[in-house]
C-alpha cells in the first residue's frame, strides 16, 4: 500500500526548531518563519467599501511596479541553501519515494533577483501557480535501510537595502484597471480571517473615517505594532483572528492580523515568507555556524506587503517596536524603520509568497516508512557551484570557498575532480594563488632551476619556477620536478605548515597512532601541529595515513581550513 503523509507546513513549530515530529499519520517538518528577535531596546481586488461577507469585484486592466519609487541602495548577494533530508530509519527497504516541496518563487519582489539556481539532484517536474510559486517534485526509487539522501537547492540572490519615495497625500485610493493581482490577495485564508467580522470590526475601528489606502495601512501597522506582545507560546502560529483575540503571538500573527485588516477593508496584502539576516544582531552564535554560514533556520520569518494604485507593493514588518524605559515602566513605541523601508543593516531575503498556514510539501512511499527533515542556511556571497562532480562532497563548501576566491580551479570545465590525487604541479599553482590572495612577499632562496621534465611552454611553468624560488618544492636528485607524481598527505602537511607560516604551543599528545611510521617520521611535528589547529583530519581508525596520497578534495578541506579559519 503506498502513503501519502505531509511533511512541511511553514510557521508550525516553536522559533529556531526544525525537527522531524516523528511517524504518524501526517507528518510534519516545519519551516519556522519566527524571528524571535521583537525587541530592539531604544529594540485581485480593488479598494472600496466591503460589506461583511462580500468580496470587492476583480481587477482586470493594467499593473504597476514599484521600481519608480522604491529607492534601491546597497545591494549584497547572497546564496539560501535548502536540504530536504530523506531516510529510512527501518529494517526494511522503502520504495517509491516522491517529495513534493515548495521552490523559490519565479515572483520576486522589487527588492531581490534571481541571479542563480541549482538543485541537486535535479527534480523531475516542477509544480507552478499563477502567483508565481513554485513546488519542486522528486522521485526516489528505493532507499534501503539506514540510507539517506539529501535534496539541496540553491537560491543565489541580489538582495537590497532602500526606501519608498512615496507622497501620501498624492496616493490614489482607486484600483480600478489594474491587472495581474492575485485575487487570493484579498480574500480570506487559513490564518488571515479578512471575512471574519470581528477582524471587520477591528479594522474598520481602526482606521477611522480614513480612504487614503497608504495612510490606512499605516494606521494599522501602528496600532498591530503596539497592541501585539511578541511572545512564542501556546498562541504562536495561530492566525491573525487569534492574534487579535489574545493581543499575543510571534511574526505570523504580527503580518497575518496586518494583511487579514487590510484586506478587510479591500487593500490587496499578502504575507511573505523567507529569512531576516540583520548584519549587526546576527554576528556570533548561535547564528553564525563553524562554517562560517549564516544558521537559516534561525533567521525565518514572515512579513507583510500591501498593494497601492501606481506605486505596486511595498513592504510593511510590523513585529519589531522600540521599548524605552521610564523609571520603572517600559513604553513601547512604533519602529517606523520597518514601514515602506528597508534599513542598512536589514535583508528581507524573500523565498516564498504561500501562505504558511496551508503550504505544504509532501512525500509518499510504498513497503517502508521513511522521515523527512528540512534545514537550511544563508551564505554571504556567490554560492553557485560551476563543478557538477562535487554533489553532497564532504569538502564541497571548501572547494567552493576557494574556486570562489581563484585559488582552486577545475581540471576541465564542469569538472573539479574532487576524489583525484594531487599532483605536484597542480600543488605549484595552488601555492602561488594562495601566496597572492594571503599578500605574502617571502623572500627567495638559493635553487638551481633546471629541471629536465618542464619546459617554458608548460601550463604550470610559472607556479612551479615561483613554488620553488620560494623554497616550497624541490626537484628530485634525477634533475627532474616529478610532474604528474602524486603528493603524499606528510608533503601536504609540511607545506601547509611553512605555507601559512604556523605555529604551535600546545603540548597535547597526538590522536594519530600511526606518525612513526618508519620513512614517515619527518613529517610528524608538521602533522601534530596542524592537528591542535583542527586543520586536518584523519582518514578513520586513528590513521592519519601520511605516506597515502592527498585527493583534490582533501587538498581543499586542508587549505580552506588554514586560510579562513585563522592562525
Amino acid at each position: 500500500m503506498k502513503r501519502r503523509n505531509t511533511f512541511f507546513n511553514l510557521c508550525l513549530m516553536l522559533a529556531a526548531l526544525l525537527l522531524f515530529f516523528g511517524i504518524r499519520a501526517a507528518h510534519a517538518i516545519a519551516i519556522d518563519t519566527n524571528t524571535n528577535t521583537n525587541t530592539s531596546v531604544a529594540n485581485g481586488t480593488l479598494h472600496t467599501s466591503v460589506s461583511e461577507g462580500k468580496q470587492p469585484p476583480g481587477i482586470t486592466q493594467k499593473t504597476e511596479t514599484a521600481a519608480e519609487v522604491f529607492k534601491k541602495e546597497n545591494g549584497f548577494t547572497y546564496t539560501v541553501i535548502h536540504q530536504i533530508i530523506v531516510e529510512n530509519k527501518t529494517a526494511n527497504t522503502a520504495r517509491n519515494i516522491q517529495i513534493s516541496v515548495p521552490a523559490f518563487s519565479t515572483q520576486q519582489p522589487i527588492y531581490q533577483e534571481i541571479r542563480e539556481v541549482e538543485y541537486n539532484p535535479q527534480p523531475e517536474s516542477f509544480l507552478s501557480g499563477e502567483d508565481g510559486n513554485e513546488t519542486a517534485v522528486y522521485n526516489i526509487e528505493r532507499l534501503a535501510p539506514g540510507e539517506r539522501q539529501i535534496l539541496e537547492q540553491r537560491f543565489i540572490i541580489d538582495n537590497y537595502k532602500g526606501s519608498y519615495q512615496i507622497n501620501a497625500a498624492a496616493v490614489s485610493d482607486d484600483y480600478q484597471g489594474y491587472a495581474g493581482i492575485d485575487p487570493r490577495y484579498l480574500q480570506p485564508e487559513p490564518g488571515i480571517e479578512s471575512d471574519h467580522k470581528e477582524i471587520i470590526q477591528y479594522a474598520k475601528e481602526t482606521v477611522g473615517n480614513e480612504t487614503n489606502p497608504y495612510l490606512i495601512a499605516r494606521k494599522l501597522f501602528a496600532d498591530i505594532n503596539l497592541y501585539l506582545n511578541y511572545r512564542d507560546g501556546e498562541y504562536a502560529n495561530q492566525g491573525a483572528l487569534s492574534a487579535l483575540r489574545t493581543g499575543e503571538g510571534v511574526c505570523q500573527e504580527y503580518a497575518n492580523l496586518f494583511v487579514a485588516s487590510l484586506r478587510a477593508l479591500g487593500i490587496p496584502a499578502r504575507v511573505q515568507v523567507g529569512y531576516l539576516y540583520n548584519s549587526t544582531q546576527h554576528t556570533g552564535e548561535p547564528y553564525v555556524l563553524e562554517s562560517g554560514y549564516l544558521n537559516g533556520d534561525l533567521l525565518s520569518h514572515s512579513w507583510a506587503e500591501f498593494y497601492l494604485p501606481d506605486i505596486g507593493w511595498v513592504i510593511a514588518d510590523p513585529t519589531f517596536t522600540y521599548t524605552l524605559k521610564n523609571g520603572d515602566k517600559e513604553v513601547k513605541l512604533v519602529d517606523w524603520s520597518y514601514f515602506g523601508r528597508i534599513a542598512s543593516e536589514r535583508s528581507y531575503l524573500f523565498w516564498t509568497g504561500q501562505n504558511p498556514r496551508e503550504t505544504t510539501g509532501s512525500y509518499s512511499y510504498t513497503d517502508a516508512p521513511v522521515s523527512v527533515e528540512f534545514h537550511a542556511v544563508v551564505a554571504l556571497g556567490d554560492r553557485y557551484s560551476p563543478f557538477t562532480d562535487i554533489g553532497h562532497h564532504w569538502a564541497r563548501e571548501s572547494i567552493l570557498s576557494l574556486s570562489q576566491d581563484r585559488i582552486l580551479t577545475g581540471k576541465r570545465p564542469g569538472y573539479f575532480g574532487v576524489n583525484d590525487l594531487v599532483t605536484r604541479d597542480e600543488l605549484a599553482a595552488v601555492i602561488v594563488r594562495t601566496l597572492a590572495i594571503t599578500n605574502q612577499d617571502r623572500p627567495n632562496v638559493e635553487t638551481t632551476f633546471n629541471y629536465t621534465d618542464i619546459n617554458t611552454g608548460y601550463w604550470a611553468f610559472n607556479d612551479i619556477f615561483q613554488a620553488s624560488l620560494k623554497g616550497f618544492l624541490y626537484g628530485y636528485p634525477d634533475g627532474t620536478f616529478g610532474i604528474g607524481k602524486p603528493v603524499t598527505r606528510a608533503e601536504m602537511a609540511a607545506i601547509l605548515v611553512r605555507l601559512f607560516n604556523l605555529t604551535d604551543n600546545s603540548a597535547a599528545p597526538s590522536a594519530f597512532t600511526d606518525l612513526d611510521t618508519p620513512g614517515q617520521q619527518w613529517a610528524k611535528q608538521d602533522i601534530v601541529l596542524l592537528e591542535h589547529k583542527n586543520f586536518v583530519a584523519g582518514r578513520g581508525n586513528g590513521q592519519f595515513a601520511p605516506g597515502e596520497y592527498v585527493t583534490r578534495g582533501e587538498m581543499a578541506a586542508f587549505i580552506s581550513k588554514a586560510l579562513y579559519n585563522g592562525k
